[in-house]
């Protein structure tokens, strides 16, 4: 375990969160190979332009080896900006950099028709939220004052036989400034679930970290700095699952958003280098692997 003001060693600097199985969402906005200024994906990112697509990592990085099956498991290909609300990307030349910078009217998306792994099919994957992590690298504006903010919204077809209900989960930002997770079902809203932090948002980078456990106990996690007196580690995740392949091709159904929810409304303030997505409860051994190599990348205290 790393010492306060410690970072990962460097022989652990080669690790890749692709190693660990099960990884279905990787938005990297600090790998400029991974962002593109136009839709098309053929001119790359420079310091200052805005994004119009992330790839997630997770989609476009998998080794060869790997069946295209387990790719199409991946949360879409890539995440795109609406034309009027693209982040702004800044490189390793500035302060903090680099990071994207998210104003607080800015979303990127993936759906059934843009990011999609397969024509009509935003992703093959069914998430259950007893049973996934997530990792999140971010500085809040916002972090005094904080309206509630959706930071990774996911909204999709409930299988009730109405395409047009839908449930979602989503990490957020509270009014407390705690960041929490929420777990909603519209077909039973006495089941909605909000997992709370319990910890204060900073003025800072800070790795965040969410494991949700397939247990009926209280025992998922959602903490900072790898520190778990630093968050709360009695939650009750919802046992629920999200099937990202029904609901047919309407674009009104079936999608992730990173800085808001769609059209464009409850939008992040910040700054966001980098969100890591398994589904899957990870080990702790696999746990400390995504924190030390996330710490030892951005160069962040734990």
């Amino acid at each position: 375990m790393l010492g306060a003001g410690r970072f990962l060693s460097s022989d652990k600097e080669e690790f890749n969160p692709i190693r660990i199985p099960d990884l279905v969402g990787w938005w990297d906005f600090t790998d400029p190979t991974a962002l593109w200024a136009n839709a098309g994906r053929t001119t790359r990112i420079s310091d200052g332009d805005t994004i119009d697509v992330a790839d997630n990592k997770a989609f476009w990085n998998v080794p060869s080896s790997v069946p295209a099956s387990k790719r199409d498991l991946a949360l879409g290909s890539f995440v795109q900006a609406q034309s009027s609300a693209r982040p702004t990307w800044y490189d390793k030349t500035n302060p903090d950099g680099p990071y994207a910078d998210f104003g607080g009217s800015q979303v990127m998306y993936a759906n059934v028709l843009k990011g999609n792994v397969a024509p009509g099919v935003m992703s093959e994957a069914i998430v259950n939220t007893q049973n996934i992590t997530w990792f999140v690298v971010l500085k809040s504006h916002e972090y005094a004052a904080q309206p509630l903010t959706d930071l990774f919204y996911t909204e999709v077809w409930d299988g009730a036989g109405d395409p047009t209900s839908t449930d979602m989960f989503i990490i957020r930002l509270a009014t407390d400034e705690h960041l929490e997770f929420f777990a909603g079902d519209r077909s039973d809203k006495s089941g909605d679930v909000i997992l709370d932090s319990t910890a204060d948002l900073a003025n800072a980078f800070e790795i965040w970290t969410g494991i949700m456990k397939p247990a009926s106990s209280a025992n998922s996690e959602i903490y900072k700095r790898r520190n778990k007196n630093l968050g709360a580690t009695n939650l009750q995740s919802k046992n629920h699952n999200y099937d990202f392949a029904a609901g047919g091709t309407s674009q009104a159904t079936n999608y992730t958003s990173i800085g808001g929810s769609l059209p464009n409304t409850m939008n992040f303030d910040g700054h966001l280098k980098e969100i890591i997505f398994y589904n899957r409860t990870l080990t702790q051994e696999e746990v400390s692997s995504v924190e030390y190599y996330l710490a030892y990348k951005h160069k962040i205290s734990i």
